[in-house]
């Protein structure tokens, strides 16, 4: 009996070293776990540091207008009656010249040959004016270059003169947002379908009059005409 209970206690005795170096080991991974969990959030936040500053230097690559972070007093907007003065191409009204316009990404505008509001996307991202149309037909009066067109949403065509010189339909067409009124070079781009926004103001029309802050929309005011009648 006594041979019995000495070789139980060696047993016991020799099986301690290996526990307490499977308990070890086991630890030694969980560390392992944590330190490669740490450095898999670390790589995240540097890569999501990374988009962030590539997006920022495609910003100012593409020579976007600068973002309002705070809405710019705005001069108060005159009635359109008084925008409603024949107005040379080229030449840009506003009721307050020292003030630019805020601008969200979306904003309405009055094209005056449609007599119609329409929304216009604010795209600092493209550098010209173009309008959406369903037709697009050109003809000649009076031995210059005209073009008829027609938008999606109104079946009556309208008729404007083509820029001379042009290697696209390019016309220019008044436009009215807020207290600016200007003549805007349109390119007139024919689609099948119809568009989400038919109007895209770039940044030769932005360019010294307004500031865009893409979270907004709609900060100007419709223009109404509202002429007297006598």
């Amino acid at each position: 009996m006594l041979q019995a209970c000495t070789f139980t206690n060696s047993r016991e005795s020799d099986s301690s070293p290996t526990q307490a170096l499977l308990e070890a080991q086991s630890a030694t991974l969980e560390n392992q776990a944590q330190t490669l969990a740490m450095l898999s959030d670390n790589q995240q936040a540097l890569l999501t540091e990374l988009r962030v500053t590539q997006a920022q230097i495609r910003e100012l690559q593409t020579g976007s207008t600068p973002v309002a972070s705070e809405p710019e007093t705005v001069g108060e907007v005159k009635p359109v009656a008084e925008l409603l003065a024949q107005t040379e191409p080229g030449r840009k009204i506003r009721t307050n010249s020292n003030a630019k316009l805020l601008l969200g990404r979306v904003e309405w505008v009055w094209l005056d040959i449609l007599s119609a509001h329409l929304k216009a996307r604010i795209d600092t991202g493209v550098a010209n004016a173009s309008l959406v149309v369903a037709t697009v037909q050109q003809f000649e009066r009076n031995g210059e270059s005209w073009v008829r067109f027609t938008l999606h949403d109104q079946a009556e065509p309208v008729e404007a003169p083509l820029k001379k010189n042009a290697r696209r339909n390019r016309v220019a067409l008044m436009v009215r947002m807020g207290s600016l009124a200007e003549y805007v070079e349109f390119a007139l781009e024919q689609e099948s379908e119809a568009p989400t926004y038919t109007v895209t103001l770039g940044r030769d029309f932005l360019q010294d009059i307004a500031l865009v802050d893409v979270s907004r929309k709609f900060t100007q005011p419709k223009v109404e005409l509202t002429l007297d009648q006598n």
